[in-house]
């Protein structure tokens, strides 16, 4: 140490050269693709990608340190390693035809994705034997040791139509099937479609000389969320050396009821878009409504059945309405100089659309139809004479209370 001061920090060159921290990252991202002309129009292509890191961070920090903040006194040195890799393989056909007023785009195919997370981690404990030596070796008391795994796999099958009649009506058709490994047997399997379409009403009616263009657009999707890795399968969590040196396995203490569904999104929207004044003015308007349901919940039950929650789908709904207004324009432009501007303005709000009775909380502001995305004081109410007093210990709020959380009579 070399130092005289002992009260919180330490000689700078012994923590510029001794007290260390690295963090070395590796990533190699690999991707190779194929595609094959069946006919005219047609094609079929596989595409592979490949992702793949090891990261490593070691501490160290040398005995008879002040400045400790996490780093034991007596020295400590640490070794965390993080490895994984992900792969992401396609088979796609795709199509496109031209019949006529009509051009038809295609789309078919299946994907497997799948990911592997691994974490090893060692720290001394209570210390190091030998000043200098960092190594798991010189642990006074036996390492702390962790490791964990991670693991899962998603197999798709997709396909999308899209129909255009003359450049002036569109239509896009979509659904996809998804098989997610980190759901129970019974849910694993689940669906999405979508649709859409636009109508450009300028190719059909005459427009003010104002209007330039002028389309209609409208779409309605579901998607759908699995869980976690381990949200439904039971794993220990185990602490080394818990008892002297007995290790412990401890069982959770959430349970899963084995039919979780999938969190639902299901989503539809109007819209129009519009250029004006030979295309120097552009506006967009859109009016959104998410609907939220198959809610996933871990939900408190009773301890005598040896578990304190458990994964369930719970019968509160949730739907969002919204506007979404963007205004462009050109307001000069010359051969050398461009001045564009833009104004964008948006409102969203959250409501209950169906509430649970038996896992929806039990307030004055969680009722059908109420907003979730209010602001609700928790911790002062009203007495039965009006006055405004602490909810847990009943006293009243005095007027610094009052100035200081703007409570007005």
């Amino acid at each position: 140490q070399n130092w005289h001061y002992s009260a919180w920090y330490d000689n700078p060159y012994m923590m510029a050269y001794e007290k260390l921290q690295s963090i070395e990252q590796n990533k190699m991202n690999a991707s190779v693709s194929a595609s094959y002309k069946l006919f005219q129009g047609a094609k079929l292509m596989l595409r592979n990608g490949f992702d793949l890191y090891s990261n490593e961070e070691v501490k160290r920090n040398p005995p008879g340190i002040f400045s400790t903040r996490g780093w034991h006194a007596r020295g400590m040195y640490s070794v965390d390693n993080f490895t994984g890799h992900s792969l992401n393989s396609d088979l796609l056909f795709s199509i496109n035809r031209k019949v006529g007023d009509f051009t038809i785009d295609g789309l078919a195919g299946g994907t497997i994705y799948y990911f592997k997370d691994k974490n090893l981690f060692a720290r001394t404990r209570n210390g190091i034997t030998i000043p200098g030596y960092y190594s798991l070796y010189a642990s006074v008391e036996r390492p702390d040791v962790s490791a964990y795994m991670n693991r899962k796999q998603v197999n798709s099958l997709f396909g999308k139509a899209s129909v255009s009649w003359k450049n002036r009506v569109f239509v896009d058709v979509t659904g996809r099937n998804d098989w997610s490994s980190t759901l129970p047997k019974a849910t694993r399997s689940y669906f999405y479609p979508s649709v859409g379409s636009s109508i450009v009403l300028s190719e059909f009616f005459r427009m003010p000389h104002w209007i330039d263009f002028l389309k209609m657009r409208g779409s309605w999707a579901v998607s759908k969320m699995d869980l976690g890795v381990y949200a439904t399968n039971q794993t220990y969590s185990i602490t080394t050396a818990a008892w002297e040196n007995l290790n412990a396995a401890t069982y959770p203490a959430s349970i899963s009821t084995g039919n979780v569904k999938p969190e639902t999104n299901r989503t539809w929207e109007i819209g129009t878009s519009a250029y004006f004044l030979k295309k120097r003015l552009r506006a967009d308007v859109t009016y959104y409504n998410k609907y939220n349901y198959n809610i996933q919940r871990r939900a408190s039950i009773s301890s005598m059945s040896g578990f304190t929650s458990t994964l369930v789908n719970i019968d509160e709904t949730y739907v969002r309405r919204g506007w979404e207004v963007s205004l462009d324009a050109t307001v000069f432009k010359k051969a050398k100089f461009q001045w564009e501007t833009g104004l964008n303005w948006s409102k969203s709000h959250r409501f209950y659309h169906s509430l649970d009775p038996n896992y929806s909380a039990d307030n004055l502001w969680t009722k059908k139809g109420g907003r979730v995305d209010v602001f609700a004081d928790y911790y002062w109410e009203r007495d039965n004479r009006g006055n405004l007093i602490h909810r847990e210990d009943g006293l009243p709020i005095y007027s610094d209370y009052r100035k200081l959380y703007g409570f007005r009579d």
